[in-house]
């Protein structure tokens, strides 16, 4: 699976990205980025985009291991936004670190 990501837009820590998956797919991730002591923090992560809606957590953790390698860090924290779609719409999903 070929992932490629460009940044789009930032102000200050804010961070706006299309997600190239497989040269056709575009998901939008807008997300808050702090790198401290070799970890990528992600906070109030959003995803978005037409590709967006078939995400499992399996690929979800594969983009996630993507943004680890393009900003060079050991570890990934995913702290998700509160959900705006879907049967959870409204709850804050679970905390995740991943190994890079």
């Amino acid at each position: 699976m070929l992932i490629e990501i460009k940044v789009r837009e930032q102000e200050d820590d804010l961070y706006l990205f299309d997600v190239v998956v497989n040269n056709s797919t575009t998901i939008t991730v807008v997300a808050y980025i702090k790198i401290e002591a070799e970890t990528l923090y992600m906070s109030k992560v959003d995803i978005g985009g037409a590709g967006a809606l078939v995400l499992g957590g399996l690929f979800v953790r594969k983009i996630v291991k993507h943004f680890g390698i393009y900003f060079m860090t050991k570890f990934v924290v995913l702290e998700g936004g509160k959900r705006t779609t879907g049967r959870q719409k409204g709850k804050i999903p679970t905390t995740i670190k991943i190994k890079v």
